[in-house]
């Protein structure tokens, strides 16, 4: 809808003679000839087009060479004298002796969800170790107990490493210059380097779940930001996978999960109802359904492979004790 332009009529207000003049006709032909300006009508509640960030070849060039040195930067940090100390340290005594009792299937209790402690158990299986190791105490010695502890922190570290390209990665996707994008990933890599605070590589070095938590989570924004730009189904799965993944690793990070709902929710912008409720239940199955079967399903893994009797059987029922192998109670009905 075009509106007339405010010169022309503050001109008009002043030419009240000789409208005929040349001279002045000229000039109110060369107004009138300016570009209009145009006002959308468009409705601000109306869906948006996919925003999408467009960058020359030679920025693009530049992302993928600071994001490769970032890249090798992080896991240089993250692995170099990963063997140091050769003991035990903080809380591996807690998460190291669960991924012992895993690869021995003997039962045990934990508040936290079990992914996390089965991605370390994976690990160790992987590579070799038997479980006989039961990290009892903090300074008990890896290598005199023949404990692949590099194996093990392995896992953390690498997605302690990953972490800094997955920060770079939604920075530029948000649309952010590769200045911003590379300071961002800075602050996640140099940390140790610069003496802001070295926790979060620390905790990436040890076999520890922090690492993990850190990495889906950032994932998770990842997949939100995508999902933001293109509202597609991959990208909307992708995030549900990621989001379910960090709940299932601790449950304090429900709150991660609750953010990406009300956020998603937030973005459905539909002036018809039933295409709003099309929105919805696409929503509510990928993020509410599909993230609960998951998350059971991890327990339902974690019950099925513990099927001996551990340090956890007191906290569980009569009749669950029995299904245990070893288990006294059971022992006692069979005879």
């Amino acid at each position: 809808v075009a509106e007339r332009p405010y010169h022309l009529d503050k001109i008009n207000k002043y030419v009240v003679a000789s409208p005929s003049d040349p001279l002045r006709q000229r000039k109110r032909e060369t107004l009138e000839q300016q570009p209009k300006p145009v006002y959308s009508t468009e409705d601000d509640d109306e869906p948006k087009e996919a925003v999408t960030a467009v960058f020359t070849p030679t920025e693009q060039k530049l992302s993928l060479a600071v994001l490769a040195v970032l890249t090798v930067v992080a896991f240089s940090s993250r692995f170099y004298k990963i063997n140091e100390p050769d003991e035990v340290v903080f809380d591996e005594v807690h998460f190291g002796k669960f991924a012992s009792y895993y690869i021995r299937r003997t039962y045990f209790f934990d508040v936290h969800p079990p992914l996390a402690k089965m991605m370390l158990a994976a690990m160790g299986y992987f590579i070799g170790y038997d479980g006989h190791f039961l990290f009892d105490n903090i300074g008990d010695n890896y290598i005199t107990n023949n404990v692949p502890y590099i194996g093990l922190r392995a896992l953390p570290a690498f997605l302690g490493a990953m972490t800094v390209p997955i920060v770079y990665m939604t920075m530029r996707e948000a649309g952010f210059p590769i200045v911003t994008c590379a300071l961002a990933a800075f602050f996640i890599t140099f940390e140790a380097l610069i003496g802001i605070d070295n926790m979060l590589v620390t905790q990436t070095r040890l076999i520890l779940l922090d690492s993990m938590l850190v990495f889906f989570m950032v994932c998770s924004i990842y997949s939100y930001v995508r999902f933001h730009k293109a509202r597609n189904k991959p990208n909307l799965y992708l995030k549900s996978v990621f989001t379910n993944t960090v709940t299932s690793l601790y449950e304090q990070s429900i709150l991660d999960t609750v953010v990406v709902l009300v956020a998603c929710y937030r973005g459905i912008h539909c002036s018809d109802h039933q295409e709003f409720l099309n929105h919805f239940w696409a929503r509510a199955f990928s993020l509410i359904l599909i993230p609960a079967i998951i998350y059971l399903f991890w327990f339902w893994v974690h019950f099925a492979v513990l099927t001996r009797s551990g340090p956890g059987d007191d906290f569980m029922s009569t009749e669950f004790q029995e299904t245990l192998h070893g288990n006294t109670m059971a022992d006692g009905l069979c005879e």
